[in-house]
């Protein structure tokens, strides 16, 4: 799968991000699942709901802490999401996550391409999802120890009755 991957994607991640392949490929990738909605329209699934704008700010200053490594929040290509983000979130932290003002809209991530998104989910050194089966799939298909924040519905079926050295709860927020 990563070979197919790579071969449809690689020149796409080189040429859209070119000055940030580098620092996306050494940095951690949270994916932000905004209740599959636009600012403010509530889903029906609470398990896969967003963690919410403290819990998220909490989660990015502690990993920021643990890892020393820049931060990218993946959602979906919607403006209003996006800038959701940005206002909400990294507007308020990104001195202390060593995110300069010219560049906190560069720390958003997401295209029309969800496959795409999945490819660069996988190529960051940490990688945290969201509770749902796409972050999931970036999961598995990285190479390192990859967190969810939460045991949401589906983790235990995916995972099984064994602990995972691949795929960990990080609750430390």
């Amino acid at each position: 799968m990563r070979k197919l991957f790579e071969e449809k994607y690689k020149t796409l991640f080189e040429s859209t991000y070119k000055k940030d392949v580098n620092k996306i490929k050494n940095s951690i990738i949270i994916h932000v699942r905004l209740d599959d909605m636009e600012q403010g329209k509530k889903g029906n699934n609470n398990s896969q709901c967003f963690i919410g704008e403290d819990n998220l700010i909490n989660l990015m200053l502690s990993i920021f802490k643990q890892f020393k490594l820049p931060i990218y929040l993946m959602t979906n290509n919607n403006k209003t999401d996006k800038d959701f983000l940005i206002k909400n979130v990294l507007c308020k932290i990104n001195t202390e996550i060593n995110i300069d003002n010219s560049c906190v809209n560069n720390h958003v991530l997401g295209n029309d391409d969800e496959e795409f998104d999945v490819y660069i989910m996988y190529q960051c050194k940490h990688l945290f999802t969201s509770s749902s089966s796409f972050g999931f799939v970036s999961a598995l298909l990285h190479n390192n120890i990859c967190y969810s924040t939460k045991s949401w519905c589906h983790f235990n079926e995916l995972m099984g009755d064994k602990i995972s050295e691949k795929y960990k709860l990080y609750l430390d927020f």
